[in-house]
């Protein structure tokens, strides 16, 4: 009888229907124990197998199975996957920067490259600044919801003297920037047959002081624009690409003629390293980081910390990050 009532016993727990999904069993299935998730822990501290048989850490099978709950089970299996994949963010981030800085510096020599192919002889400074302005939209929407888009050591380094990004990534962004910018070089002298030397900046006809400044105040624009965009009081939403492309695009049209029209340290340095030629290179990594720190220096000197949505509001209604205004009420 004892026998027999545990048989029963048995084909009625196997009977049933599992408790979690196929999916999530087969995945199950190729764990070893020591990778196995929490989530394969039944609810009485108890293994569940991909069969949904009790499985001991001696590996002893116990024929009286017990069923999980099927929602909570899927809750943890999705945390732990979610758990594994923050891991590798960090890394992703730095690949994006690298991809960035890659589609903006191709860009460049793309269209250099095909203004010349096309006999045009030197490209136009519209040419030149819309090619800059698409490209960094085309980045923003793409890479930007990965690693932020910053695409320019200036950029970085001042977001994180603004305290929106972590120093400790800050050497790792710019590394990417970098090395995104000598890769799209080196592919642009082998796809168009470019030489690196056509697309170095360097200062026109009005010499290095003014190019300095030029290059200093285009990119303190910039990155004024793209600091009171980041506060809640500014937040534009789905265009802040198309602002940002706007005013890299007119930032290059009011410098082009003057320095060349950088306002990134990381596109004069790619050129400059595959060409081997530095002789002005300090102007375009000295000026734009100068111009970003002073932006975001001015920015944090005004507070512009309102989380409201419209604007001029009563001084006392723009106090601090935390003051939230009633969307109604305004």
């Amino acid at each position: 009888m004892k026998n027999s009532f545990h048989e029963e016993k048995v084909e009625e727990s196997l009977s049933q229907p599992p408790s979690f999904s196929v999916s999530n069993r087969v995945f199950a299935s190729f764990l070893s124990e020591d990778d196995q998730p929490e989530a394969l822990v039944a609810a009485n501290g108890q293994e569940m197998g991909p069969n949904n048989i009790t499985v001991t850490n001696q590996h002893n099978i116990n024929n009286n199975p017990t069923l999980a709950n099927g929602d909570g089970y899927s809750k943890q299996f999705r945390s732990w996957i979610q758990s594994r994949m923050q891991n590798l963010n960090p890394v992703r981030m730095v690949l994006a920067e690298m991809l960035g800085t890659f589609i903006l510096m191709f860009s460049v020599c793309g269209i250099v490259a095909t203004t010349q192919m096309t006999g045009g002889g030197e490209v136009g400074l519209l040419e030149y600044a819309v090619t800059a302005g698409l490209s960094i939209i085309v980045i923003i929407f793409s890479v930007g919801p990965i690693s932020g888009a910053h695409v320019n050591p200036s950029i970085t380094f001042a977001f994180a003297l603004l305290g929106d990004f972590p120093w400790v990534r800050v050497p790792f962004y710019i590394v990417a920037q970098i090395v995104g910018s000598i890769v799209a070089a080196f592919v642009g002298k082998s796809v168009y047959g470019i030489q690196a030397h056509q697309v170095i900046t360097r200062p026109q006809l009005h010499g290095r002081k003014k190019a300095f400044w030029v290059e200093f105040f285009t990119t303190f624009i910039v990155m004024f624009l793209s600091a009171s965009m980041s506060r809640k009081a500014h937040k534009v939403g789905q265009i802040s690409g198309l602002v940002i492309g706007v005013a890299i695009s007119l930032a290059v049209l009011i410098s082009g003629p003057i320095s060349g029209g950088s306002l990134n340290p990381a596109r004069s340095i790619g050129p400059a390293i595959v060409a081997w030629k530095f002789e002005h290179l300090w102007l375009y990594v000295v000026a734009p980081t100068a111009g970003a720190a002073g932006a975001v220096l001015l920015f944090l000197l005004l507070k512009i910390r309102c989380t409201a949505v419209t604007h001029p509001l009563p001084p006392k209604q723009c106090q601090n990050d935390s003051a939230i205004i009633d969307r109604q009420a305004i």
